[in-house]
C-alpha cells in the first residue's frame, strides 16, 4: 500500500477548516499516523517546500522499529535543494528517478513474498519532476 499526502482529501479538508491550530495538528497527525501504519516503506520527496515542513521529519522517522540506515526509509532530493536535513542520513538518498526505481525493485523483491497485494498493479503516481 502507498500513501501520498497530496492525494489524501481529508488533509485538505482539515487545513480548510476553522479548527484551532492545535486541533488541526492533532487531526493531521492522526491521519498521517494511520496512513503510515499501513505502509512498509517511506520515501520522502525533498523539495525546497518540504525541506522546511514540520511533518516530513515526523513521517520520515515514523518507522521507529527499523535500524539506522534502513533500506525501508529513503528520500528523493530535488537537484536544486541546497539544504538537506540531517535526518535524511538515516536512509538511502536518491537524486534521480533511476535510483528510486532500482531501490523500489530491490525492496519489492525482498518484500514480495510477504505482501498480500500484487505490487506490480499499484498505480504509478505522476513521475518526479
Amino acid at each position: 500500500m502507498y500513501w501520498l499526502d497530496v492525494y489524501d482529501s481529508s488533509l485538505g479538508k482539515i487545513n480548510q477548516s476553522k479548527l484551532s491550530k492545535e486541533k488541526k495538528s492533532l487531526k493531521i497527525g492522526a491521519i498521517i499516523e494511520m496512513a503510515l501504519m499501513n505502509c512498509t516503506h517511506v520515501l520522502a520527496v525533498m523539495t525546497a517546500k518540504t525541506a522546511v515542513s514540520r511533518w516530513v521529519p515526523y513521517e520520515y522517522g515514523r518507522i521507529v522499529d527499523l535500524p539506522t540506515n534502513s533500506l525501508r526509509t529513503s528520500s528523493w532530493i530535488e537537484s536544486t535543494l541546497r539544504y538537506q536535513p540531517e535526518y535524511l542520513q538515516f536512509g538511502t538518498k536518491h537524486f534521480d528517478e533511476n535510483s528510486i526505481n532500482n531501490w523500489y525493485r530491490a525492496e519489492r523483491n525482498l518484500f514480495a513474498g510477504n505482501c498480500k497485494q500484487d505490487l506490480e498493479n499499484i498505480p504509478d503516481p505522476n513521475p518526479l519532476p
